[in-house]
């Protein structure tokens, strides 16, 4: 791999970790304050405002370049948790401007981080660079948890609970600060082609087709399981720092799991089908029982076994990109195109549990579309097969 994927994916270690110590802790408090619709409906603000600055961000580096545009998502991060350690538990009443302001530090952190993916890596080491970019941002989210619940539960002994989620949210916040002031040598690229008529003219392959389609189910799944999740299983814990421990312990194990991944591709390319299908039991366990057996079979199962498909499918993004013969300034409509396909699936999923959320069925709701979940993995895997087939 180049120098610049390697200070790319060590960028992202630290920035999980600035992330985890508190991002889990910020839907704990949420919904103590207000329940899972508060939670939703924040995550549903974050997930709008993503992607209309996703689909703005093709106009915006044609003037401004990719690292610009990290270090702009970088001090909205820092903005949000400045504000919601100001707030403390008022926070409640301004979920409006924190989903939004939390939409547009990740609407513009990410499109920079995905157009310099798209250019420092290759077809020949995409796995090994997904599978290294994923063990450290699983390990920069190992210990952030940790930290976080540490940090609650020392406060909680003293019966200032909600003053410990003050002193979390201040300390990610001095770390977003840390981070936008020390990332100002990334690698830049900007003076893309862009037009939202390529996204509407285009002619899809079926190759490209699947991989919208995988991405899209990526959407129903992905930060609808992780958000819903951790309430439930704090539902069943009911202490943060356990939760802590829980997620450091889970994030150490799909860490490795993603060394283990780039090796096993290596030996054989088709082993993401026996990891999509031991991925879904593990889910399945845990959508069938919020105990320590679902606790279980979701780390020990689906954290193991689930990057196998992950690697495999994020590597097809960009090489069918690679497969159009234009310059890489032309392309960049296909990763807003690839942004919408999961940026919609999210805001839907979202609106959906909003919708059906009342205060008396949320816990019941909850439980399940967590029942549900395991069918999206299966599917991503289903369509890989037949995207290798054709």
């Amino acid at each position: 791999m180049s120098k610049e994927a390697n200070e790319l994916i060590k960028l992202n270690g630290l920035f999980f970790f600035t992330l985890s110590v508190a991002s889990i802790f910020v839907n704990l408090f949420l919904f103590q304050l207000g329940g899972f619709y508060a939670v939703i409906k924040y995550g549903l603000l974050n997930l709008t405002f993503l992607l209309v600055i996703y689909l703005y961000s093709g106009y915006l580096l044609k003037k401004y370049s990719s690292s610009v545009l990290i270090r702009t998502g970088l001090l909205f991060f820092t903005i949000l948790y400045t504000i919601l350690l100001l707030l403390g538990e008022r926070s409640i009443n301004f979920l409006i401007p924190l989903g939004i302001i939390n939409g547009l530090a990740n609407g513009f952190y990410w499109p920079g981080i995905n157009l310099i993916q798209y250019n420092v890596t290759h077809e020949h080491s995409r796995n090994e660079y997904f599978g290294k970019f994923n063990f450290f941002i699983n390990i920069g989210s190992a210990f952030g948890p940790l930290l976080g619940g540490l940090i609650i539960y020392l406060f909680n002994l003293y019966n200032l609970k909600f003053f410990g989620y003050i002193a979390v949210f201040s300390l990610v916040a001095i770390l977003f600060a840390i981070l936008f002031l020390i990332t100002n040598k990334l690698p830049s690229f900007a003076g893309i082609q862009y037009s939202s008529r390529q996204i509407l003219k285009h002619k899809r392959s079926l190759h490209w087709k699947i991989v919208l389609s995988q991405q899209f189910l990526y959407g129903l799944f992905d930060i609808s399981f992780a958000t819903i999740s951790t309430v439930l299983i704090f539902l069943f814990l009911q202490q943060e720092f356990i939760i802590g421990v829980v997620n450091t312990v889970a994030s150490i194990i799909f860490a490795f799991a993603n060394i283990l991944a780039i090796r096993l591709l290596k030996k054989n390319k088709r082993i993401y089908i026996l990891g999509t299908l031991l991925a879904t039991f593990g889910l399945y366990l845990f959508g069938m029982s919020q105990t320590w057996l679902g606790i279980f079979g979701l780390v020990l199962l689906t954290d193991v076994f689930l990057p196998i498909l992950n690697i495999v499918t994020s590597k097809g993004i960009y090489d069918t990109v690679d497969s159009v013969k234009e310059e890489w300034k032309n392309k960049y409509y296909f990763l807003v195109e690839r942004d919408i396909a999961l940026g919609v699936a999210r805001i839907l999923i979202y609106a959906i549990l909003l919708i059906l959320f009342t205060p008396e069925n949320q816990t019941a709701i909850s439980k399940n579309w967590i029942l549900i979940v395991p069918i999206f993995p299966l599917i991503i895997g289903t369509l890989q097969i037949y995207k290798e087939k054709v």
